[in-house]
């Protein structure tokens, strides 16, 4: 299945779709955070999961190194945690 074009994108996530994502889960503020953060954001920042000066950038190339993982067309980057 992978190696029809059409199917090339579809055991992953996209770099499109991870920005997607962000986009939805970063638009609620932290009212307590001088800097305005997204709250979700803060919530993994209070989890350990990312370190007190973390901004969505950060976020972002995290789970890309963490996630990405392989193209089968060359051209698609996906992102997959297995």
């Amino acid at each position: 299945m992978t190696l029809k074009k059409q199917y090339a994108d579809i055991c992953g996530l996209t770099l499109e779709e991870l920005d997607s994502f962000i986009d939805d889960q970063m638009e609620e503020k932290d009212s307590r955070d001088s800097q305005g953060r997204p709250l979700k954001l803060m919530e993994f920042v209070s989890t350990g999961s990312l370190t007190k000066d973390a901004t969505v950038e950060l976020l972002r190339e995290e789970l890309i190194n963490k996630y990405d993982g392989y193209t089968w067309d060359g051209n698609s980057r996906l992102l997959n945690p297995w």
